[in-house]
């Protein structure tokens, strides 16, 4: 989302010089942000708690930064998502205009991952989270997607944290998370519930599938948290753990076609 408020940003300011900075436990996604059309550096800070500690401090005199967006600002509305996406809201928080075009975008710097394997299935059903809660599916559902999945003759790779349960039959992939992005862009798909990786997929428009819950926002409003790019089909339910398997199934189906 930060792409979006970077993109209002340069818009405006077309020669001012934009650094991304990220806590340390972030780290491992800056690769991601690479070649970057809006970003011209990126930075690690050796503290989140606490911020910023005496190393930060140092490299802030050096850098004698103009101006400084807060990464952690709070919404101002308390119901935004009546007046504007997510993707907007990332800019209005921050004092920033809301550019025309609001979605995100990487750069594929990387290049092509090995040929695209049309028989293999990306898989974030958890969020990287080993609480699992109504935004996520329920183990018993994530395993049925799994088992049905490979009757039908795909491979499942399943992307998350190393707290999150082990499902059966699919290709449980512990790495850091670009590597994690570099391996969903090598599959056909990517399917999962409300976390940053289908954020992710929808900045490189990769094919993908999100299951939400639309207890909090209201199903009317639940298109306002989503990814939008060309690529993106969405099934939703009060809650996640309330999913229709006979609609995820028809959906999944019509994305794989």
């Amino acid at each position: 989302m930060s792409t979006v408020a970077a993109r209002s940003f340069k818009e405006q300011h077309p020669d001012h010089h934009l650094t991304l900075g990220v806590g340390p436990q972030f780290k491992d996604m800056l690769p991601l942000f690479h070649d970057h059309p809006y970003f011209d550096a990126v930075h690690a800070y050796s503290t989140y708690d606490g911020w910023p500690g005496p190393k930060d401090t140092e490299y802030l005199k050096a850098m004698k930064f103009d101006l400084m967006f807060d990464g952690t600002a709070q919404h101002r509305d308390n119901e935004w998502w009546k007046e504007r996406h997510q993707y907007a809201e990332a800019c209005h928080m921050m004092g920033l205009p809301v550019p025309a075009d609001i979605n995100p975008i990487l750069t594929r710097w990387f290049g092509r991952e090995p040929a695209q394997n049309r028989k293999m299935v990306a898989f974030a059903p958890f969020g990287g989270n080993g609480n699992l809660n109504d935004k996520m599916l329920s183990f018993v559902q994530a395993q049925t997607i799994v088992d049905w999945l490979v009757d039908k003759g795909y491979m499942v790779l399943h992307l998350g944290a190393a707290n999150e349960p082990q499902l059966e039959g699919a290709q449980w992939l512990n790495t850091c998370y670009f590597d994690s992005v570099r391996n969903m862009l090598s599959c056909r798909a990517l399917i999962h519930c409300d976390t940053g990786l289908g954020h992710v997929a929808g900045a490189y428009n990769h094919l993908s599938l999100g299951l939400y819950g639309c207890r909090y926002f209201g199903k009317e409003w639940a298109h306002q948290i989503m990814p939008r790019h060309s690529n993106f089909l969405s099934v939703t339910a009060e809650t996640v753990p309330q999913l229709e398997f006979d609609i995820v199934k028809k959906t999944i189906n019509l994305l794989l076609s």
